[in-house]
């Protein structure tokens, strides 16, 4: 009597048999005498160029392989095997019905799986991170909102048109002192004594910071040419109206007389570099490293000039070379001017606009019916009326003047891309030459005449 071989071996013979009689589905020939050995077959495979033996399923091994359903649908023979393996009795499949869960260690969270349902704890710090990041967004989006309220025309105006140089302040120890005629007599005295032609477009009378036997007047010159004329104290005659004058503020050098050195890295020796550099330029007066929000120091370093000659022909140079180095040169794009009502200290409107009845003080932020005496005896802590900070409500690091000057930058550089692209997709528009004469060139840097490349820039500072 003979023994009956078992289930699992005559199936495996038989798989062994349809394997050297047949090609597999990936363009594979078994050959008779070489089992387990493949030849390639191009005409059969548009796909796969490399391939493994795997031998037949047996108890011994099975490997259970939790993979998802094949893309391309199952071919007859692998049917049949998967069907003739489950009939198989000799086979036992058994099922692990304890899972182990996974185990997850992290500092700053833990995750724990209870009933298939993932429940995640955030730490403390984490907690406060996150609200205090949502709760920066809401207060910028917050005051974003705001200042869209307070951007009226007469700021657009202010920051475009308005006087573009600081002006020159005279205090005369007299009360009425006629600003026409000191504005007069001084250019008499530049045009006779020093060959200088000053041109003058604006003056006025101010008693805001006089005593009480006071008053400053303010000279507003037209052009950079002008401003070096009397940013030079050599130029400035010793009485004027028969009456001796001092200069109680120092002139800032506007943004027309700077310029912009890119890639000054933080490594280099700083001092040599400002030496070297007033050395090749004699009329260099400031060189100062511009610094980020974080009161950091940058690769910027903004170049202040008195004279407009020497500032022009390094801007036309595009470069400088200092310490065996050459380093990009660009214009100074000034920042976009926020109107600051000098009596409410309200954003976005003049004081004639005003519709505050007593005058604030810009220090200490409470309302009197006379600023004068209230200098007298106001307190000297600063509060600023718009964010509670510790500083003056007209101070230009106030956190909502900035936000304020942020979107008043874009609202100028969307207006200026709207209308270069409204006057070219026109094609009626003709400009008429004797009508409209063409302006001279700015002597601003107005924020419209901008690249697009530093909008973003000009928007962070």
């Amino acid at each position: 009597m003979s023994r009956r071989p078992p289930v699992a071996s005559q199936h495996q013979h038989q798989h062994q048999q349809k394997q050297k009689s047949s090609y597999d589905n990936q363009g594979y020939q078994v050959h008779q005498g070489h089992q387990g050995h493949y030849c390639w077959n191009p005409a059969l495979d548009h796909s796969n160029y490399y391939k493994t033996n795997v031998s037949a399923p047996h108890v011994n091994n099975l490997m259970a392989v939790n993979s998802p359903r094949r893309a391309h649908p199952s071919t007859d023979d692998e049917i049949s095997e998967h069907e003739d393996f489950n009939n198989d009795p000799s086979v036992k499949i058994v099922q692990n019905t304890h899972k182990r869960p996974r185990q997850h260690s992290h500092n700053h969270n833990l995750r724990s799986i209870v009933s298939g349902q993932k429940v995640m704890t955030l730490s403390t710090d984490q907690l406060d991170s996150t609200t205090g990041h949502q709760q920066q967004i809401t207060t910028a989006a917050s005051l974003s909102t705001n200042n869209n309220d307070l951007l009226t025309p007469e700021a657009e105006r202010f920051a475009q048109t308005r006087y573009p140089f600081p002006p020159f302040i005279l205090r005369f120890p007299l009360v009425n002192v006629k600003e026409q005629k000191v504005a007069e007599e001084l250019c008499k005295y530049l045009n006779d004594n020093k060959q200088i032609h000053l041109e003058l477009i604006g003056y006025r009378r101010s008693k805001l910071k006089c005593g009480l036997n006071e008053s400053d007047i303010l000279l507003f010159v037209k052009d950079s040419l002008s401003f070096s004329f009397l940013y030079d104290d050599n130029n400035w005659p010793t009485t004027l109206l028969g009456s001796s004058f001092t200069r109680p503020y120092p002139t800032s050098i506007p943004p027309q007389l700077s310029l912009m050195v890119k890639g000054v890295g933080l490594a280099i020796d700083f001092d040599n570099f400002i030496l070297e550099l007033k050395t090749k330029f004699t009329s260099l007066m400031n060189i100062i490293r511009i610094k980020n929000k974080e009161q950091q120091d940058t690769k910027l370093v903004k170049l202040e000039f008195s004279c407009p000659q020497e500032r022009e022909d390094l801007l036309h140079c595009g470069k400088v070379f200092v310490s065996s180095l050459t380093f990009p040169v660009e214009e100074y794009l000034a920042q976009a001017r926020v109107l600051i009502c000098s009596k409410c200290c309200g954003i976005g409107h003049f004081r004639r606009q005003c519709q505050q009845n007593k005058e604030t003080c810009k220090k200490c932020g409470q309302m009197c019916d006379d600023i004068k005496q209230h200098f007298i005896v106001r307190t000297q802590i600063p509060r600023c009326i718009h964010c509670g900070g510790g500083h003056m409500s007209n101070d230009m690091k106030c956190i909502k003047v900035k936000q304020f000057r942020a979107d008043l930058t874009r609202r100028l550089l969307s207006t200026a891309a709207h209308a270069s692209t409204s006057t070219v997709s026109n094609p009626n528009y003709h400009h008429n030459q004797a009508d409209f004469p063409q302006l001279g060139a700015p002597q601003r840097p107005y924020i419209s005449s901008v690249q697009n490349g530093q909008k973003s820039d000009i928007v962070a500072k």
